[in-house]
């Protein structure tokens, strides 16, 4: 087979800092980033190797009712290779992924049992038929969605689908800068942390 999924050992740090920050382009360390997240509860960190290469790695903290989804990256040498659809499936019944003609992964959600997220997609189109799955499962209580208000594709899917909007949380700060990456594409979070 030529991907394996392992447990992430501490000895295995510096090996998902290169394919973090080869993933995003980062040219400093996120090592300082990754250690602190690892600590949280290190037997639910995910290496995905591609024929015996470092290739991909997750971290999962679990929380009870919901569990923190993070850092999911490929190393840019070995994307469109079903490496991220691998580390998906250690997720069982909850993670759902959509594909393109080509087979390349064009959204993933994660339904925990109170939350949907995290969730991400190329368009709305791609969105759809993940919730639409996630909706078939079983929730503790009614599940709750976290979307950027600038997603507003997002606002339009979870109304047609019955969800209503509850709250609104204002991050503020001082000074002038961009958000980052395509927020357009993230339909959910796990926190209000995050984005």
């Amino acid at each position: 087979m030529d991907i394996s999924i392992r447990i992430l050992a501490p000895d295995d740090l510096y090996i998902a800092d290169g394919i973090v920050t080869s993933a995003f382009g980062f040219t400093d360390s996120m090592a300082g980033e990754i250690q602190r997240y690892f600590s949280l509860k290190p037997n639910r960190w995910f290496l995905a190797t591609y024929r015996d290469q470092p290739a991909g790695v997750v971290g999962a903290t679990n929380y009870g009712p919901f569990t923190y989804l993070g850092m999911m990256t490929v190393h840019q040498e070995f994307q469109r290779r079903g490496i991220g659809q691998a580390l998906l499936t250690d997720f069982p019944e909850r993670g759902f992924a959509v594909y393109d003609a080509s087979g390349d992964m064009t959204g993933y959600l994660f339904a925990q049992t109170q939350r949907l997220g995290p969730w991400a997609a190329c368009s709305p189109q791609d969105a759809e038929p993940l919730l639409q799955a996630a909706l078939t499962l079983s929730y503790k209580g009614v599940p709750l969605v976290i979307a950027p208000g600038t997603n507003t594709a997002a606002s339009d899917l979870f109304g047609r689908y019955g969800f209503c909007h509850v709250l609104t949380n204002r991050h503020m700060q001082r000074g002038f800068s961009t958000m980052p990456g395509r927020r357009a594409a993230i339909y959910g979070q796990t926190s209000f942390a995050i984005g």
